[in-house]
């Protein structure tokens, strides 16, 4: 009997392991194809890694940045959100959405995503002086002066 309990024990073990391994690998693919802007590539292996690993919050967090990238908005946020809601060790929601603000910020046609991604890291924190700031800036690069203003006074 503790045989069994052992060998139940050993192979559920294992069973995570291959499940971490393989999340790791798609993650590894994606990470290469991101490293060439193939955002919806890489979008895919991401994909195949939160399938391989749901526990996963930096395959969920890899996964909507890669599909914000690749134009897929709303579906990207929706898993960056979930990221922030997990909180869990590593990287949490409010650096992937300070991350993610920042990289978008520099590019006009994404501004709107950038005051998304910068708010919601903004009502999780709104201590840090980088996300004010640049919250700031998206507003006033999308000529919403008011917003910018009021981001910066606090």
């Amino acid at each position: 009997m503790k045989r069994l309990l052992l060998g139940v024990f050993v192979l559920s073990c294992s069973t995570g392991l291959l499940a971490q391994s393989a999340a790791d690998g798609e993650m590894a693919l994606g990470d290469g194809f991101a490293a060439k802007k193939q955002w919806a590539q890489a979008a895919e292996h991401y994909q195949k890694a939160v399938a391989a690993d749901p526990a996963s919050v930096k395959a969920k967090a890899l996964l909507g940045a890669a599909l914000v990238r690749a134009g897929e908005e709303r579906v990207g946020f929706e898993s960056l959100k979930q990221v922030a809601q997990l909180r869990a060790a590593g990287m949490d929601g409010f650096e992937v959405c300070k991350v993610l603000g920042h990289e978008l910020l520099d590019d006009e046609s994404k501004l709107n995503d950038a005051i998304e991604a910068l708010f919601y890291a903004y009502t999780i924190n709104a201590d840090d002086d980088q996300v004010a700031r640049e919250l700031g800036i998206a507003h006033s690069r999308h000529d919403h002066t008011t917003d910018a203003i009021a981001i910066w006074k606090k």
